[in-house]
């Protein structure tokens, strides 16, 4: 069995080299406790914590001037010996960093451990050290012990010395680093993890003081700021961007649940955390825009270039390049079938959503060849540089936020239908054909007629061209699939048109039955609808 690691206190301290130290009456507020020292790490060690370990950081000539003194204070009231960690005199930039290395060496602790740093007595330029020490230590080790900070305000002629708690000096620099970190990467967990106990503690005193007032909501702003993260993080576009309502419900995307708690928080913040306070501002902008009903619809690909944008502002290119082709491809469904985690995004529908928008736009195999280039991990004869590749994908991000959008939703607004473009009136279809057509996508809910016009024999290519573009014109919104059967030439030509459209172009197939009629001994010949299939791209 492991064996568990007891916490240990430690109180590191510092001397300075003046001959003597004025008795002063040391007050600690939390508690009004008080005791007459000349030491303040005496004051500390009997009046905040029972220290396990007490560190002083010292030269030799300010340890032989008051170590002494200080151990036998600390043994005459049972408190643990003081341990010398000397120092040089800091005289060069060698000396600093090794002033600096031992400061490292006495704050770090084990996970559980608490140490307390007391800069009261700091030696010259120890107290700016032992901050930038702390920051350091916190910032690099994966599980840093806690730490906090005090200072003995001694004021000259006055009887009483306060200890000051200064710890929340330090810890601006970690909420400093922790913005910057979600800032630049959209990760959010020290953020989560600084302002956890903060809201436990809030709500706590809330509880207290009867409930009264608005319910705290730093710990709901944590929270939101995590679920943004994760979702940011794995790529779940339809949990960041989609506000839903369904059965009288209605939920909002964790992009604009956190926009929501920075609001509802701001004046909380302002008062118990002004460093994040300083930069809401910046984390809402960061999100501005980040909200959709319907992806397919101006609203949600603006949402979607936003997201593609912020990806590459945070140096997540693969996530940049798939939710660049994934918006194009969006631009071109049929909304209800694009919003993630919903039942009418089907992939079959995405799919002919992607074929449209690859017939339709020439870019389309030049955003697919930097997002597979990425995705394949370079694994390929002549993978394109990163340099090329970042700008590549900044170009392609800057059009896909630039575009016209309107327009290439129109033809797929409405209700969707299969087209018959043919002689052949669905009426007189089987049964097996009509329900063949309405299952070529389930979004299918209706057969429309257009007639196939006569072709003269002798029709030049012009008059081709114009009845292929009358014939388009008469296509009604909302169709994305029709059966093209007529005159070959027309045929060929209206086929090749309507696929440039979106539209999925296929033909009837058939089985030819021969038999003979018992009755009159005549043989005839009966065509079978077998299936539909679609015409080469």
């Amino acid at each position: 069995m492991a064996q568990t690691h007891a916490p240990i206190r430690r109180l590191i301290t510092s001397l300075g080299t003046q001959p003597e130290y004025r008795m002063t009456r040391y007050v600690w507020p939390e508690t009004g406790e008080a005791i007459e020292t000349r030491y303040i790490a005496h004051a500390l060690a009997k009046l905040h914590e029972a220290y396990d370990e007490v560190f002083v950081i010292a030269t030799d000539a300010a340890w032989a001037a008051h170590g002494a003194q200080l151990t036998a204070i600390f043994a005459e009231d049972g408190l643990p010996t003081p341990t010398h960690r000397p120092i040089s005199e800091g005289g060069s930039a060698q000396e600093l960093w090794g002033q600096f290395q031992t400061l490292i060496e006495a704050l770090r602790a084990g996970p559980g451990d608490h140490v307390c740093f007391d800069i009261t007595l700091g030696f010259r330029a120890m107290p700016f050290l032992a901050a930038t020490a702390i920051s350091y230590v916190r910032a690099i080790d994966d599980t840093p012990s806690a730490h906090s900070v005090v200072y003995g305000a001694f004021i000259f002629g006055q009887p009483e010395t306060m200890i000051w708690d200064v710890t929340p000096a330090v810890e601006v620099v970690d909420w400093a680093q922790a913005l910057q970190m979600f800032l630049k990467t959209g990760r959010a967990a020290q953020i989560r993890t600084l302002t956890e106990p903060l809201g436990l503690s809030r709500r706590k005193q809330w509880a207290i003081h009867g409930r009264h007032g608005a319910r705290p909501s730093i710990a709901k702003l944590a929270e939101r700021f995590e679920q943004f993260s994760q979702d940011f993080a794995t790529v779940r576009t339809g949990s960041l961007l989609l506000n839903t309502s369904h059965d009288s419900k209605s939920t909002q995307g964790s992009a604009a649940e956190l926009a929501y708690f920075i609001e509802q928080a701001r004046d909380e913040v302002d008062e118990h955390l002004p460093p994040l306070a300083a930069v809401l501002d910046r984390v809402a902008a960061m999100i501005d825009g980040l909200s959709a009903e319907e992806l397919a619809s101006e609203q949600g690909i603006r949402a979607l270039s936003k997201l593609a944008g912020l990806y590459l502002q945070t140096e997540r290119y693969a996530e940049a390049a798939a939710l660049t082709q994934e918006g194009h491809i969006t631009r071109y469904a049929v909304p209800g079938q694009s919003n993630p985690g919903t039942n009418g995004c089907i992939f079959q529908a995405r799919d002919k959503a992607k074929s449209r928008w690859k017939l339709h736009e020439d870019a389309s195999s030049k955003i697919s060849q930097i997002r597979n280039d990425i995705e394949h991990a370079g694994f390929r004869d002549q993978p394109k540089s990163s340099r090329s590749l970042i700008s590549k994908l900044r170009d392609i991000v800057d059009a896909f936020q630039k575009e016209n959008f309107v327009g290439a939703l129109e033809r797929t607004q409405g209700e969707a239908v299969f087209v018959n473009l043919s002689n052949h009136p669905s009426p007189e279809w089987s049964d097996t054909q009509r329900q063949a057509a309405l299952a070529c996508a389930p979004d299918l809910t209706q057969i429309i007629d257009v007639p196939f016009p006569a072709v003269e024999p002798d029709a030049d290519e012009a008059q081709i061209t114009s009845l292929v573009n009358a014939l388009c014109e008469s296509i009604p919104e909302g169709a994305s699939y029709a059966m093209v059967s007529g005159e070959y030439t027309l045929t060929f030509a209206l086929v090749r048109a309507l696929q440039r459209q979106g539209i999925t172009c296929v033909a009837a197939t058939t089985r030819r039955e021969v038999f003979v009629d018992e009755a009159s001994g005549d043989t005839l010949r009966r065509f079978t609808f077998a299936r539909f299939r679609e015409y080469a791209r």
